[in-house]
């Protein structure tokens, strides 16, 4: 919640992204849904419960990760001053592509454990606002075409 983006492990170097949808590979890496490790603080993060008492995986609003009462790494979140530099990377990724716009901590952000960023555009109301615009389009050139009849007849009737 708030600005600033998780920083994920690519092969061309850091990538960014805003879904957390994060998941742990067999090596109990936290990884993204396509397999690319998340970076914590310091570094690919390495979720193990397995000597753990208390099995229970949990994300502060701050980004620490805890098994049980045990901290094992803080989520590295960052943000940009110049976000048009952003450019898409796949799927819900960015890279930056101006090394001048360089990675800073965002001043205020929330991580919400099990929930999921959805997007903002309700569809259904933005495909009516599009129906609306087509056909007041169409209503448009209908008049326009009724007009250019007239001013047509007008000059013929003109000649006579």
């Amino acid at each position: 919640d708030g600005p600033g983006f998780f920083v994920i492990a690519g092969k061309g170097g850091s990538m960014y992204t805003r879904n957390g949808q994060f998941t742990l590979d067999g090596n109990n890496k936290l990884v993204t849904v396509s397999g690319d490790p998340v970076l914590g603080k310091g570094g690919e993060i390495i979720i193990d419960v397995s000597g753990a008492k208390d099995k229970t995986v949990s994300i502060e609003r701050d980004g620490s990760i805890f098994v049980g009462k045990d901290l094992v790494e803080t989520l590295k979140i960052v943000d940009f001053d110049d976000k048009q530099y952003l450019r898409p990377a796949g799927k819900s990724l960015f890279t930056n592509v101006n090394s001048q716009n360089q990675e800073k901590t965002p001043d205020s952000f929330s991580i919400k454990q099990g929930f999921y960023e959805a997007s903002n555009v309700n569809i259904f109301k933005e495909m009516i606002e599009m129906i609306h615009a087509l056909r007041a389009y169409e209503c448009y050139t209908k008049v326009d075409q009724f007009f250019g009849d007239m001013y047509t007849k007008l000059i013929d009737l003109g000649r006579f």
